[in-house]
């Protein structure tokens, strides 16, 4: 018994599909050969970093002119990119407060 009654000699594959596998190929390929490309740039003499050791990039120019002790960066705010947490202050200073509409 056959789920839907159509004549398979009816029913062809087209083009299309051929064609979207035979393109997604070459883009494989085209990412595959650019891979390459910038891996060749790397430069083997790099030093290496294991995993326990901080980023140098995180770490301050000069450790005695840091705010704080501790290793991790301070967090900053997404909008004004202020320190956040690491302030004094309780509130917004009134340069900060939202607009009240007077």
């Amino acid at each position: 018994m056959i789920a839907l009654d159509v004549d398979p000699n009816l029913v062809v594959s087209g083009w299309t599909p051929l064609f979207l596998t035979i393109g997604l190929g070459g883009v494989v390929a085209l990412l595959a050969i650019s891979m390459t490309r910038q891996m060749r740039k790397v430069r083997p003499d790099l030093p290496r970093r294991e995993p326990g050791q901080p980023d140098p990039s995180e770490l301050p120019a000069d450790p005695g002119s840091a705010a704080s002790s501790s290793t991790e960066p301070a967090a900053r705010d997404a909008e004004t990119g202020e320190s956040v947490g690491a302030t004094a202050s309780s509130g917004p200073t009134p340069e900060q407060a939202p607009d009240s509409g007077r």
